[in-house]
């Protein structure tokens, strides 16, 4: 389970937290979602964190080019002149030739080398990016963010959906919620589900996510769920020891003019 902090958790696991915070104000300030992994070091990681932000802040002010003409404007064949036999070693000279000047571009291990190139002509070189970066700063272009799957774009909102549920300083993202939310069998509006969120965050003074981890995810006709893993703790404003709950949840999802929101929620500590 990925650690995301208390004063009863051991400094590197208050770290660790903290980085999970900062990660997640980048992705509400500028949209990135960046995953904070537990294989790194937490000193490390909030380097990293530090170096995401001064690159967003230099992106804001710098001077932007393609990253075509940040690789020298490079010769290309379009994928219809292109041999089949030719295509993958190819593929493999754009994507080193990329990676050599500081981007890097993953994609799922099934797409087809023909969507993978094609997706760094017609897509990748015409991202922006600014004309000066941090030394040894990496920009990194995920396919299924340009081209999600539901499983991507519903374990991120998963993730999301959880940490501000659990970030007292910011208000709950009314956006998240379906239209039509459940408690339980029964159908509430999303005002209605707002409400029963405050009401769960106005009993803590702070409340930490210590651990989470995406586990199964079921999309069937009748309904779409994502299953995942935490822990956190909260400090009950009522004074008393602090709360701290862990085991499995569930939230379930449905798509609302194309894009996908949160339905309901069971977890250990909270039920929506």
């Amino acid at each position: 389970m990925s650690n995301f902090s208390s004063s009863e958790l051991t400094p590197e696991e208050n770290l660790r937290a903290e980085n999970e915070m900062t990660a997640l104000g980048l992705e509400l300030q500028y949209g990135a979602h960046i995953g904070v992994s537990d294989d790194l070091p937490p000193e490390i990681m909030q380097q990293f964190l530090a170096h995401v932000s001064n690159f967003h802040r230099m992106d804001e002010s710098s001077e932007r080019i393609t990253i075509y003409q940040k690789l020298g404007s490079p010769a290309f064949a379009p994928l219809d002149v292109l041999e089949p036999e030719t295509l993958p070693g190819e593929l493999q000279r754009l994507r080193k030739l990329l990676e050599n000047n500081g981007v890097v571009v993953f994609a799922p291990d099934d797409l087809p080398d023909e969507t993978f190139y094609e997706f760094i002509i017609t897509e990748v070189f015409s991202c922006e990016t600014p004309a000066e970066t941090i030394p040894g700063m990496m920009t990194c272009l995920n396919y299924e963010e340009f081209h999600p799957s539901d499983e991507f774009e519903i374990g991120i909102l998963t993730e999301s959906f959880l940490l501000a549920l659990l970030f007292l300083k910011e208000s709950f993202p009314t956006e998240m919620l379906h239209p039509q939310c459940r408690n339980n069998d029964d159908m509430i509006s999303r005002e209605e589900a707002l409400a029963t969120i405050e009401q769960f965050r106005a009993r803590f003074s702070k409340m930490v996510p210590v651990a989470f981890q995406l586990e199964e995810f079921v999309e069937q006709d009748h309904g779409t769920w994502q299953m995942f893993g935490i822990c956190w703790e909260g400090t009950p404003r009522a004074g008393g020891p602090v709360e701290r709950h862990e085991g499995l949840g569930v939230v379930q999802l449905k798509q609302d003019n194309g894009t996908w929101r949160v339905q309901g929620v069971n977890m250990p500590g909270f039920e929506l």
